[in-house]
């Protein structure tokens, strides 16, 4: 069992881990749209409700393989999602303790490489001879 949070879901207290990379990944389209407008504040649209499911269920389906997208609908309601999707944002470290959504950067970064010179001397023009 991969540790996460516990969320009471189908009567059951289920443990809810973060999202690994392939779902952050594979979700980036759905998170995007999570995150863009405060849910459930004046209800859900279809697309939210839609999104809010997969994402939630790549992260309960890790500790639970065999929980069906279906079940999962549901299982969720206006009186636990926010709760639901708040526990996987923070598990997978997408929302700060206080609920600020984090952001990432996308500047690139300000540092320079740095790569040694060779010590090989260079053969430089003409060093090279043909035989004819």
């Amino acid at each position: 069992m991969i540790e996460g949070v516990t969320i009471q879901l189908g009567g059951e207290g289920r443990i809810i881990p973060p999202l690994n990379f392939r779902a952050l990944r594979t979700l980036q389209p759905e998170l995007t749209l999570l995150g863009k407008s405060p849910l459930g504040q004046g209800g859900f649209s279809d697309e939210q409700m839609t999104a809010l499911c997969q994402v939630i269920h790549a992260a309960l389906a890790r500790n639970y393989p065999d929980v069906t997208l279906d079940q999962l609908e549901d299982w969720i309601d206006l009186g636990n999602a926010p709760a639901v999707i708040a526990a996987v944002m923070a598990q997978s470290g997408l929302v700060r303790a206080g609920g600020e959504k984090k952001t990432m950067p996308t500047s690139p970064p300000t540092g320079t490489a740095s790569i040694a010179p060779s010590s090989a001397p260079s053969a430089g023009a003409g060093s090279t001879s043909t035989s004819t």
